[in-house]
């Protein structure tokens, strides 16, 4: 009795002993697999990414494609532009991606508007504003001021609103679908 107790303690240790085994060997091509589709997308960004920055204008950061224009457009041009480039204006969504859009030391329209309403300031993906970088003493709406431009390359807070109609630079942002 105590013999045939043992030998079937001893056959459900190899059964467990024989699971654990396949458990490791899945475990082994789920790593591979996914090793592979990183390696694969990680592939196709930098060769998007190489085709969107040798065609101009165009730089890479943290997930986005973005496109600093050497003219000057109006607010709506600019964004008419952008979208013609199957992109949008910026939608600032942090502390990195607003230092990203300073770096470039120009003034630049930003997808940011209060055209709607008065003093309800909305991204152009319809998201109202939650975070925001105003100068000191903006908005201040002077003359009508409903669209959003980078003005101040030094500071943190460098959002200015500037009538929508005056020609700016501009700055598009295309993400990139993971």
């Amino acid at each position: 009795m105590q013999i045939e107790f043992l030998f079937r303690v001893n056959e459900e240790q190899n059964h467990h002993h024989a699971r654990l085994f396949q458990i490791t060997i899945t475990q082994q091509h789920i790593t591979e697999s996914a090793s592979q589709y990183h390696h694969a997308v990680n592939v196709k960004r930098c060769s998007l990414s190489q085709t969107m920055c040798s065609q101009g204008g165009w730089e890479y950061f943290n997930g986005s494609f973005y496109y600093i224009s050497s003219t000057e457009k109006t607010w709506q041009q600019s964004r008419d532009d952008c979208l013609q480039k199957g992109a949008d204006l910026v939608i600032i969504n942090s502390k990195e991606e607003q230092d990203f859009t300073r770096k470039f030391k120009k003034r630049l329209w930003i997808g940011l508007t209060d055209s709607e309403r008065e003093g309800t300031w909305k991204w152009v993906d319809g998201t109202p504003l939650t975070t925001s970088y105003w100068m000191s003493g903006e908005p201040n709406d002077v003359s009508g001021e409903d669209c959003v431009e980078i003005l101040n390359f030094d500071s943190e807070k460098s959002w200015n609103d500037r009538r929508c109609s005056l020609p700016l630079n501009w700055i598009c942002e295309m993400k990139v679908r993971q």
